[in-house]
């Protein structure tokens, strides 16, 4: 018996960063999109997801992790209409040893919110569900 209600999709899978600076706020960035992110990007195939996480930060924000969360803290998925594409998203906690950020390629900006702030801005497509998780 086959289940109509699966969609028969790809689904892209992004490791994420949840950063917090010293009064709690969380870390995003500002891509191409002009919308904000949670900084990170795309799995790929065959990498580890730490070792993602570790080349997503040095990528868009020049910095290097000091620590991430033995687990996942937060994982959602969600259709990306923007691009059409199914989307599985897997948030660890991150420590940085600085704030002080160069920005890569694609990436126009980059601050801190606090979780009221981040239910106010224009999230990008693919990180709306982390209205849930703040």
């Amino acid at each position: 018996m086959t289940n109509t209600n699966i969609p028969d999709k790809f689904y892209r899978v992004a490791i994420k960063a949840i950063i917090h600076n010293e009064e709690g706020k969380i870390l995003l960035v500002k891509e191409r999109t002009d919308s904000w992110s949670i900084p990170g990007g795309g799995l790929d195939y065959g990498e580890k997801p730490k070792v993602a996480l570790k080349r997503e930060m040095q990528e868009e924000l020049g910095i290097e992790t000091t620590d991430i969360s033995e687990e996942p803290v937060y994982i959602f998925s969600h259709k990306n209409e923007q691009f059409d594409v199914w989307c599985f998203t897997v948030c660890y906690e991150v420590t940085i040893a600085h704030h002080d950020f160069t920005l890569g390629d694609g990436v126009t900006e980059a601050a801190y919110f606090s979780p009221k702030e981040i239910l106010s801005l224009d999230l990008e497509d693919a990180d709306k569900p982390l209205a849930n998780f703040v």
